[in-house]
């Protein structure tokens, strides 16, 4: 909730998504354009509404195959994408030069494809279009369309673990060098230089499956997610440690960790 409060007015966050934070009240004009036609039937468990206060580049979330269950907190709620088609929906309405996405999620179920879709946009058609996907052994790779060697020239062994993960992919330029980086657990997993894409478009993003020509929804990731924020920025990796770090319960950390955080908070 602190973390919501204080992402609510920052000019740089262009969604924040929390299942604590629902409503009834539509707001017809922020669902996102897929399920627009479908919103006088909708039901108010499958809407999440994009708590910034300003912010109008990101839609209203629309939840499908999904539920509500326990969150990372005490008497807190998250998203749970039980079902193999399950998926949250969100519609971006820009191209991005920077651009971060950071969120908590926890495995609940096989990972039965080879790929399974973690975020990915509904039509995998042009420039800027992101994909990142997870193995079967847990490890997380990135696909930017058109980049047909898009080799990491850095990466770790890290896969995701059991229990809560947080993930980040940021996009945008480091000194005058263009870089895509996912990051899980403040460890950076997976960098790669882009030769042809130069920004991030997204449009109608699906976070939790892929979907195909024919309208199916396919290799579903079946998680838990919580606290999805989105950026038009690139977050610094001193800024993706200190969300992990303040993310988490003392409980769960290191000793070194949590004298980084007593460290930075003084």
């Amino acid at each position: 909730i602190q973390q919501i409060n204080e992402f609510s007015n920052n000019p740089d966050v262009i969604g924040i998504y929390d299942l604590e934070y629902h409503s009834t009240d539509f707001e017809k004009t922020r669902i996102p354009k897929t399920w627009t036609a479908h919103a006088e039937n909708m039901a108010p468990h499958r809407f999440i509404k994009n708590l910034h206060k300003s912010s109008k580049e990101a839609s209203h979330g629309i939840f499908h195959g999904s539920n509500r269950t326990s969150g990372r907190w005490y008497n807190s709620l998250a998203l749970n994408l039980f079902q193999d088609d399950a998926h949250l929906s969100i519609d971006l309405e820009k191209n991005y030069q920077s651009f971060s996405l950071s969120f908590w999620f926890m495995q609940n179920g096989r990972l039965k494809k080879p790929l399974n879709s973690l975020v990915r946009p509904y039509r995998w058609e042009k420039f800027g279009n992101l994909s990142i996907e997870i193995s079967r052994s847990g490890k997380i790779s990135q696909f930017l369309w058109g980049e047909t060697d898009l080799s990491p020239i850095k990466s770790s062994n890290s896969k995701i673990k059991e229990g809560w993960n947080h993930l980040v992919y940021t996009f945008g330029k480091k000194g005058k060098q263009l870089s895509s980086k996912v990051y899980l657990n403040a460890d950076l997993v997976s960098e790669a230089i882009p030769k042809w894409t130069q920004f991030i478009s997204l449009g109608n993003m699906i976070i939790g499956s892929s979907k195909n020509p024919q309208g199916q929804y396919l290799n579903g990731f079946r998680s838990v997610l919580d606290e999805l924020i989105v950026w038009k920025k690139t977050l610094s990796e001193n800024e993706i440690q200190e969300q992990y770090l303040n993310g988490l319960p003392l409980y769960d950390l290191s000793d070194q960790e949590i004298q980084i955080l007593a460290n930075k908070n003084g």
